[in-house]
Formats: C-alpha cells, sequence, structure tokens
C-alpha cells in the first residue's frame, strides 16, 4: 500500500459531544487522497465508540478502540500506526481549519528534507462565536531551552524522525504532560521551518484536562517528568533549566500541601521517589543539592492524617454542539483567517 502524505492522529476518550466535529475538519480537507485519520479511543465509557464507529468505512479512516491508558499512551499507539510520511496530532475538541490542506501542501514540498514543521494556532469558544484569537509561532532563535511556546499539537513532524529517535510522549494515565514531547523533539532536531499560518482553532473546553485537572497529580507528575528529561539531556544549559522546574514543582507541591491539606498517599510517595534519585545524582551538586535535601527533610513532616477539603466540580458547562452550525462558523472563520494578511 502507497504511503499517505501526512497521517492525522485524533486521540479521543468520553468526546462524544464534539469529537464527530474533529473528524469531519479533517475530512473536508481537499487532499484527503493523501491524508489519513487515524482516531484511537482510549477506552471511552460514552457514545464516543458508536459516533467514530460511523466513520470506519471511510478508506482514508483507521478506527482503534484501545484500553484506557492515557492520552500519551493513545498518542504513540496513533503514531505507531501511523503510514505517512509525515504526522499531526488534533485533540478531540479542536479543529483543522478548512481548505488548510493547499497551504500544508506548499509547506510539506517545500520543507520536504526537514523533521519539524512549525504552525500557528487560532483560539476560539467550544461554538467558535467568539472573534479568534491567533497566536504564531516563534522563530527557531527565539526558542528557550528547546520548548517552544506553543504546544505540540501546532506541529507537523517526520514520521522517521519519532521513531528513528523514540522519541514517545509520558504514557501517565492521571495527567498528560506534553511540554515533555515539545522537548524531546525539539532538542533533537535541528531541520526546523516555521511558518506564519494558523494550522488549527482550539477550543477552549472547560471540561479537558487543562481545567480540571487534580493539582497534587500535576505537580507530582510534572516533578517526574521533568526530572526525567533532565536525566536525559546532554546539554548543560537545558538541563539546569529541567532541574529548576523539577525543584519548581516540588516546591508548589508543597505549599499546595500545607494550604489545602494532604491529598492521598501516592503523590507524596512519587515526590520522595523524585527527591531520593536527586541525592543520589551526582551532577547535583551546591544550592540544589541542599534544596534538594531541606525538600526531603520537609516530606518527613508530612502526615497522612491531613485531609483535603472536598471539592465539588460543577457540571453546569456542559455543552452538546450542533456538528452543522459547528462546521458553518468553521469555515467561515477559516475563509477569514486565510485570507487575512496579518495572519499569513
Amino acid at each position: 500500500m502507497k504511503a499517505k502524505l501526512l497521517s492525522v492522529v485524533i486521540p479521543c476518550y468520553n468526546s462524544q459531544e464534539f469529537i464527530e466535529e474533529a473528524i469531519e475538519s479533517v475530512l473536508c480537507q481537499k487532499f484527503s487522497d493523501q491524508l489519513e485519520i487515524i482516531i484511537v479511543d482510549d477506552g471511552s465509557t460514552d457514545k464516543t465508540n458508536e459516533i467514530c464507529l460511523k466513520y470506519n468505512d471511510y478508506l482514508n479512516v483507521n478506527y482503534f478502540r484501545i484500553e484506557n491508558h492515557g492520552a500519551g499512551y493513545a498518542r504513540n499507539f496513533g503514531v505507531n500506526k501511523a503510514s505517512g510520511i509525515w504526522v499531526m496530532f488534533l485533540d478531540a475538541d479542536d479543529l483543522m481549519l478548512v481548505d488548510i490542506n493547499n497551504y500544508i501542501l506548499d509547506c510539506l514540498l517545500q520543507s520536504k528534507n526537514k523533521e519539524i514543521l512549525c504552525f500557528g494556532k487560532a483560539q476560539s469558544n467550544m461554538w467558535l462565536t467568539d472573534t479568534p484569537y491567533i497566536k504564531l509561532p516563534q522563530q527557531v532563535n527565539e526558542i528557550k531551552n528547546h520548548i517552544p511556546v506553543l504546544e505540540f499539537w501546532t506541529c507537523i513532524y517526520k514520521v522517521n524522525f519519532l521513531k528513528d529517535n523514540k522519541i514517545l510522549f509520558f504514557e501517565y494515565k492521571e495527567q498528560d504532560i506534553e511540554t515533555a514531547f515539545r522537548y524531546r523533539v525539539f532538542s533533537k532536531s535541528n531541520a526546523i521551518d516555521v511558518f506564519k499560518i494558523p494550522l488549527i482553532i482550539q477550543r477552549i473546553n472547560l471540561k479537558s484536562n487543562t481545567h480540571t485537572w487534580n493539582e497534587y497529580i500535576l505537580f507530582s507528575v510534572k516533578a517526574k517528568v521533568y526530572y526525567q528529561l533532565y536525566i536525559e539531556t546532554n546539554i548543560v544549559e537545558d538541563g539546569n533549566y529541567l532541574f529548576n522546574v523539577v525543584l519548581t514543582n516540588i516546591l508548589n507541591y508543597y505549599k499546595l500541601l500545607f494550604i489545602k491539606g494532604y491529598n492521598d498517599d501516592e503523590t507524596i510517595k512519587d515526590i520522595k521517589e523524585v527527591l531520593k534519585k536527586i541525592k543520589n545524582e551526582k551532577r547535583v551538586k551546591g544550592l540544589k543539592y541542599i534544596m534538594a535535601i531541606f525538600l526531603d527533610r520537609l516530606s518527613s513532616l508530612v502526615s497522612t492524617k491531613i485531609k483535603p477539603k472536598s471539592e465539588k466540580r460543577s457540571d453546569d458547562n456542559v455543552y452538546y454542539t450542533n456538528v452543522t452550525r459547528t462546521m458553518y462558523n468553521l469555515k467561515q472563520i477559516s475563509e477569514k483567517i486565510l485570507n487575512s494578511e496579518d495572519a499569513l
């Protein structure tokens, strides 16, 4: 089978309210014969599976339903299934711009010897009724510590580059730290192109992990992830930055702990494990080592008898979007963005 030019990986979990729109925004691209869509249902318990199955008969759609392992695992699974020369990622609540295909084709052909292509993003509400805010990518020389400001899904990646360098998303089920993927790809590539074109529309979804995360888990997972990146890197300046992020997240964890109360045994166990590794790491010296020792001593003061106040989450912000209306709004917004000199 002839390889496709571009694979679009869409991970989804309990996304019945918006997954159909994400899929339709890709299917409406005019170069669909050179494109494949890989939908990875991460063990949804709502009607996501039922909706995705409707697209399983499309020649350029491959649908996989797996057990729930988290967004990172689902994205890695999708890349492994990709037959495209290039791959991009689309979250289930986001949308590709309509008729962006001509720009993408030009960029892919222009940059066939590159490994990463960076684009911008537009941002609006779930219904696309707000005037979109456009954010363009940094130039390569503006990126600090190999972590660009815009999210990983504003880029297109050469599949062989990811596979040859064994670049993966971290597979923590509890919390997705996608910044780590950004670091892994940008720290390993010198073949990057930047285009002042928005690639997708990010919809502000108040029910997404970004807005509903458990802060205890967030800080503990960030500490683990950034420490692993610190171990992986051989770039001194990056290593200093990554280690500072580790300590910052541990400090943030403790601040949260003493303000709100202790959450659970698992997160403090993770924090203590990271601190133990730091104490045994020969590269950690001076004030950073002293800080790590201090934080380790601080952990011994934590009492598992302290319990957090219960926090109720509201389900008031539930939206069941209308596919036809949203796709109409998407087309109108796309035309304005792609015809705007400011955006291009």
